[in-house]
């Protein structure tokens, strides 16, 4: 089984790195290269090591499941449809310390969530 999610290719590795809302800088401090490499990657120009696009797939997993438990959470009651995200990187962390993605990460969740459950109402966090 590929479980490469299509990240192998230029453009499945941009599809994907823009569906999960990571700014091309972002990535490029993940897999350790310039901007300009991710570009190349995403032009076709240059390979994109296997490592790269397994690294992406595995935030693409992450990222489902994230939002197949707050869909979940959400049904089920837990939690509140109504969801806040946030405009900035520092407010993102500031907020939750832990995490490792951008805020533009957390927003891109937050609309797939939306797409799932119509009901939900998107605030940030002032």
């Amino acid at each position: 089984m590929n479980d490469l999610l299509g990240t192998e290719t230029a453009a499945g590795f941009r599809a994907t790195r823009e569906l999960l809302g990571l700014p091309v800088p972002w990535c490029a401090r993940l897999f350790e290269v310039a901007d300009r490499t991710i570009e190349r990657w995403e032009r076709g120009s240059f390979q994109i090591p296997v490592t790269a696009a397994r690294q992406l797939s595995d935030i693409a997993a992450e990222t489902v499941q994230v939002i197949e438990a707050m869909v979940h959470a959400i049904h089920a009651g837990n939690v509140s449809p109504c969801l806040h995200t946030y405009r900035t990187n520092a407010d993102y962390h500031r907020h939750e310390p832990d995490t490792r993605f951008p805020a533009t990460w957390h927003r891109a969740v937050c609309a797939r969530i939306m797409t799932e459950l119509p009901q939900v109402e998107l605030q940030f966090i002032d």
